[in-house]
């Protein structure tokens, strides 16, 4: 279990900007092509121009993903902590 006791930076009132990751931020997987490390995330269109904009609101970022290479087995929990 991760423990998020100091995770977030600031103060407790700073906004949280909680985004889902594929589809939304990057080109979704495919069943043949998982996203195993960083240099494999392919952003869509806009979405970089869209971060830096909202990062003068100052919010904490959460990406939210669901693995499913977790539960076919075809990558560990490890390899998904960046």
């Amino acid at each position: 279990m991760t423990s998020w006791k100091g995770f977030i930076e600031g103060p407790m009132n700073r906004p949280v900007l909680m985004l889902d990751r594929d589809g939304t931020l990057n080109v979704p997987a495919t069943s043949e092509r998982y996203v195993t490390r960083p240099a494999d995330i392919e952003l869509l269109p806009g979405v970089a121009e869209s971060l830096v904009e909202t990062m003068v609101m100052d919010p904490a970022m959460v990406i939210i993903t669901n693995q499913r290479g977790l539960a076919t087995g075809a990558m560990t929990a490890r390899s998904t902590s960046w």
